[in-house]
């Protein structure tokens, strides 16, 4: 991997799963020793939450997994479509919005992140927002698998 890969996460508020999956695919390369290789971030497509810290469950969850969230929400700009080689949504309601508001001249390549998942149950990242912590979990874990199989994808590529 010579060319450095721009990845967004995207979800609805930018508080609870995008900044999940980002910290947990930036641990994963900085673990690979491609940290230099990547430009990772997340956005939302709300701008409910904008300039807030990752919802608290969200954090502590984390941290019980070994990971530090420090990201603070931000809302999807049109300059996103252009900078980024991948537009990740984490559901399709997410990536309907997305798609509306993409400019003509996008170059992201704008898909489900949850399609990286080899596990067949999910088809998108579940919202955890008015669940318990075991459904932070359990977005932490699907952002686990789909994490790794979209880096073992991008590899694949060079």
């Amino acid at each position: 991997m010579k060319k450095k890969t721009s990845v967004l996460f995207v979800c609805l508020g930018n508080i609870c799963r995008s900044p999940v999956a980002e910290a947990v695919f930036q641990n994963l390369v900085f673990e690979n020793g491609l940290g230099d290789l990547f430009e990772i971030d997340s956005a939302a497509t709300s701008y409910n939450h904008i300039g807030e810290r990752a919802d608290p469950r969200t954090r502590k969850n984390a941290q019980k997994n070994g990971i530090e969230i420090t990201h603070r929400a931000r809302q999807l700009h049109s300059s996103d479509f252009t900078r980024y080689d991948y537009i990740l949504a984490m559901d399709q309601s997410n990536l309907k919005n997305i798609l509306s508001v993409a400019p003509s001249n996008s170059t992201a390549r704008i898909e489900l992140f949850a399609s990286f998942d080899p596990d067949e149950q999910f088809v998108e990242v579940p919202d955890p927002y008015w669940g318990e912590e075991k459904h932070f979990q359990e977005v932490y874990q699907l952002c686990q698998r789909a994490s790794h199989h979209f880096l073992t994808y991008l590899k694949s590529l060079k």
